[in-house]
């Protein structure tokens, strides 16, 4: 065999079975096989000889047993485990491919298009119960609380066309996980906020805020162990096992459709009215957003946030230009979220200092850099309301509402 030159190529499967092989067994073994793959990659005995940092004639020889017997070289059973492997990686990829999206099309009825939207997001709850109850990353905790408010947006949209009394339960279940995962997401995001506000400060400041990080670690702890007592309650165990039958079993608790009259029960029906309808009561805020008051702004976000959510639902049936749509729903949620979360946080340290006044005056603790946060809020919220207006005119220019149009216009 003339050294540096390829004269075997693996296929695409033998290649996989070595990496598999490569990662797992006998070091020895494993070494081999990176052999055979650098050899695959096109290197040259004598650059595989270096690389592994083993002798030439073990290379050439290692080399030629393989062009010889192919994977007949390596132990069957370890063959077969990497087959097995392989096989099991690609089931999860495939099962991966099928979850990025809910899977509705035009032609669904409305009550199996629902079903679709709750099932994708009961599995997204579930995959981050384990990183919520572990609590190293609040972002498992904040998915999980994603996705039970998306589950019951959806019943809000699609619980019209099944049996109140089927899907009763469900709706109650979410709402009280929803409600104690976001105890503990508000008050994440509220010591997320004062730690970036403290990253500003100097090495001699950063113990301003710490009665109140006190408070809040000690909450925390508390709501955490709260929320960990909800999740192995049997009430919540039962809802989950109840609900994920209700999601698998077709036409479970859907209303029967009456075809003696017009009815809308099918997504390309339907989608169009409950779009425009929720698109109207956007716009129905034109006109007093001006002088609007922070709860008006807060139930422009709640109304931005259903009609995103409503449009994310049914994408795939529609045109690909609703994505340009969505993109600028999140845009405006973005910044009356934040303006939300300034708001809630002003409350919340007017509340602190008010009740450190009363009850802890005779201390001799500093609390003066709390009321700097205070004032630093404040300073903040009043930026975002004065910019909302510039975020709103973007959302309502005419080439976005064109997009919505034409993505409708598809069913």
């Amino acid at each position: 065999m003339a050294q540096g030159t390829n004269n075997h190529e693996l296929t695409p499967e033998e290649n996989e079975i070595l990496e598999q092989i490569a990662q797992k067994g006998d070091p020895a073994l494993r070494q081999l096989a990176c052999l055979i793959i650098f050899w695959n990659q096109g290197l040259s005995l004598e650059e595989i000889s270096t690389k592994a940092k083993i002798p030439l004639e073990e290379v050439q020889g290692a080399v030629s047993h393989y062009k010889e017997k192919g994977t007949h070289i390596f132990p069957t059973a370890l063959v077969e485990e990497a087959v097995v492997a392989l096989v099991s990686e690609r089931a999860s990829e495939e099962k991966t491919k099928k979850q990025n999206s809910p899977g509705v099309l035009a032609d669904d009825l409305m009550s199996e298009a629902g079903r679709k939207v709750l099932r994708f997001h009961f599995e997204r709850m579930l995959e981050n119960e384990a990183g919520t109850r572990l609590g190293e990353d609040r972002e498992a905790l904040h998915d999980m609380r994603v996705a039970t408010r998306r589950m019951r947006s959806a019943f809000r949209i699609f619980g019209p066309y099944f049996k109140r009394k089927r899907i009763k339960p469900f709706i109650k279940g979410l709402r009280r996980t929803g409600r104690i995962l976001g105890r503990v997401r508000d008050l994440d995001v509220s010591m997320q906020k004062a730690s970036t506000y403290l990253e500003q400060l100097s090495d001699d400041e950063k113990s301003a805020l710490d009665p109140l990080l006190d408070r809040w670690r000690a909450k925390h702890a508390t709501l955490r162990a709260d929320l960990l007592t909800h999740l192995d309650t049997k009430r919540h165990k039962e809802f989950v096992d109840q609900f994920n039958t209700f999601l698998s079993t077709k036409n479970d608790g859907a209303k029967k459709v009456k075809l003696s009259k017009p009815n809308a029960y099918r997504v390309y029906q339907a989608a169009p009215i409950l779009i425009y309808k929720r698109y109207g009561i956007l716009r129905g805020y034109d006109e007093i957003l001006e002088k609007a008051e922070l709860d008006t702004l807060h139930a422009l976000r709640i109304d931005v946030k259903r009609f995103r959510y409503l449009l994310e639902f049914v994408q795939e049936a529609l045109d690909p230009t609703l994505k340009e749509v969505i993109q600028e729903c999140v845009i405006v949620q973005d910044h009356l979220g934040e303006l939300n979360d300034a708001d809630i946080a002003c409350r919340i340290l007017v509340d602190f200092l008010e009740d450190w006044r009363k009850k802890r005056r005779r201390e001799n603790t500093d609390i003066s850099g709390v009321a700097d946060y205070l004032v630093w809020r404040q300073v903040e919220l009043r930026k975002l309301v004065d910019t909302f207006p510039a975020t709103w005119i973007r959302f309502l220019r005419s080439n976005i509402r064109h997009k919505l149009a034409d993505a409708i216009s598809e069913l």
